[in-house]
């Protein structure tokens, strides 16, 4: 997603980098043109680049716009309808949407086969096996059954259990969906 991203000239400069093979070979300068993973600025340049798209097709996708501001997290795309015939529509709309931007939506994964687009088979990252989990967010995914699995991670108990170490642990959980929080909350009370 960064790499699809391209810098202003006039910032190029703040990405410039110096490099040599070896001791004996004279420095090169290169610029990076394109939006640096890593970077403090990077995640939310990325970010705005989509809303900002999202923001020009508003009046002629309302609900392709909508889902681009609301439902990526970074560069994942989690949405939902209530219809096979307006997902199908929707994720037309958001292809098209991003395409203007250079964006290429990849690695699919629905719970009916339709929607995955038939032009990105050789990127498919989508198996309909009856057990097979697709991963996001922490989330475990079944496209079969529809259900979503979380998985925590197995911590040691110490001696001496104390509010501070419920609390730092219960924070280290990764939920941005929040469907983790009630159990959380539970915990930090």
């Amino acid at each position: 997603m960064y790499r699809m991203i391209e810098i202003h000239s006039d910032h190029t400069d703040y990405q410039r980098i110096v490099w040599r093979e070896n001791t004996e070979d004279p420095l090169n300068t290169y610029r990076l043109t394109t939006l640096t993973y890593g970077t403090k600025p990077a995640s939310f340049i990325a970010t705005r680049c989509l809303k900002e798209l999202a923001l020009q097709n508003v009046n002629r996708y309302p609900e392709a716009a909508k889902a681009i501001q609301q439902d990526f997290y970074v560069d994942d795309l989690l949405t939902g309808g209530d219809s096979l015939e307006n997902l199908i529509t929707l994720r037309d709309q958001i292809i098209q949407i991003l395409a203007h931007g250079g964006f290429l939506l990849r690695k699919w994964a629905a719970n009916h086969p339709s929607l995955i687009p038939d032009s990105h088979g050789p990127n498919l990252n989508v198996s309909f096996d009856k057990d097979a989990y697709t991963k996001t967010l922490r989330l475990f995914w079944n496209p079969n059954h529809d259900s979503l699995r979380y998985q925590v991670k197995r911590c040691d108990i110490p001696k001496r259990l104390t509010k501070r170490e419920i609390l730092s642990k219960t924070a280290q959980e990764f939920d941005p969906l929040g469907l983790v929080a009630p159990v959380c909350w539970s915990l930090k009370i």
